[in-house]
């Protein structure tokens, strides 16, 4: 199996410590113009116990004289640079599946160039958005066929750059119906955590067509503890949880009953990317949403986020400075 990694930066090296456990005999070609990054993946490699790995380093996909097949791609760059490197991989090669990171581009032009794009190879892409999968339990609780409500909210928890997660999550919720954008309301533009790029603070909220809402809300304020609330109300019943690092603690209450308690250990991303590869093997299939899919999510927000940066006197030659 040949597993070919670009960007190891803080989410690459992430999936990299996932890939590691996999005891699956393994090439793993890694790519990053940081040799800094690429010496933290050799540190990675040398502490695993697994001894049946064998790592190359690369600082440029040109680099790769010799292209083996490629099993499973994933590019975990920042998002500005994203469309030129998947451009540079398809020239070299055409891997059987390809992962990429949200979000996905900083340019609508590019997300619809890729949708036509990908339609042209037999590669399977991937978007990792992964919050269905995670809160499942949460899910089930929902009856079925009954209008609800969902609302997350909270302090500076990123609209622009965790949006989509929920949106994934909602969509699913509704069993894929058609949703649409009802209403925002924006108020500032912040600096994000990385230096160079910057949030939205306000709402967003979004409908099915049979009528279920989601309401996503960033508050300005300092949180140390980067909570997000959630909250599922319908008929008399509510679900309401706050997500704090990996714990998902909360209640669900139904009419006057005592409430019962939910509680969920949420996955990093190093205890997740091995079950997506494995699931993309053996069954050549996995729980995360493809390119179309994602790309009708990103489409929901893109255009307003768009808007809001050009409204308030930024330059978008190079995109929206979101990441």
């Amino acid at each position: 199996m040949h597993i070919l990694l670009i960007g190891c930066g803080n989410i690459g090296l992430r999936h990299l410590q996932s890939i590691l456990t996999m005891q699956n005999n393994k090439t793993i070609s890694i790519v990053d113009p940081s040799k800094s990054s690429l010496q933290k993946a050799a540190d990675l490699n040398s502490d695993s116990v697994n001894t049946i790995n064998k790592i190359n380093l690369y600082t440029s996909i040109n680099e790769i004289n010799n292209m083996h097949e490629v099993d499973i791609a994933l590019i975990a760059t920042s998002a500005s640079v994203r469309a030129n490197i998947i451009k540079e991989l398809f020239c070299k090669t055409t891997p059987k599946h390809l992962i990429l990171e949200k979000l996905l581009f900083t340019r609508t032009d590019d997300l619809k160039f890729f949708y036509d794009f990908f339609k042209s190879f037999k590669t399977k892409v991937w978007v990792n958005q992964w919050l269905d999968s995670e809160i499942s339990h949460i899910s089930k609780l929902l009856p079925k066929n009954k209008k609800f409500n969902l609302e997350i909210s909270g302090k500076q928890w990123g609209l622009c750059c965790n949006s989509v997660h929920f949106i994934e999550w909602f969509h699913s919720l509704t069993s894929r119906q058609s949703i649409e954008v009802k209403e925002h309301q924006f108020s500032k533009i912040i600096e994000a955590k990385r230096p160079g790029f910057y949030e939205i603070l306000g709402s967003i909220t979004l409908e099915s067509n049979s009528g279920n809402s989601l309401r996503l809300l960033s508050l300005e304020g300092f949180d140390p503890k980067e909570s997000i609330n959630i909250k599922i109300s319908w008929m008399n019943s509510q679900i309401s949880c706050v997500w704090t690092d990996d714990n998902l603690i909360g209640y669900l209450k139904n009419d006057n009953e005592l409430k019962k308690p939910i509680k969920e250990k949420i996955k990093y991303q190093s205890q997740r990317t091995h079950q997506v590869i494995y699931d993309l093997i053996s069954k050549n299939y996995c729980s995360l949403p493809n390119y179309e899919l994602s790309y009708k999510h990103h489409l929901l927000f893109y255009p307003l986020f768009d808007e809001f940066f050009k409204n308030n006197g930024f330059n978008l030659d190079h995109g929206i400075p979101i990441t």
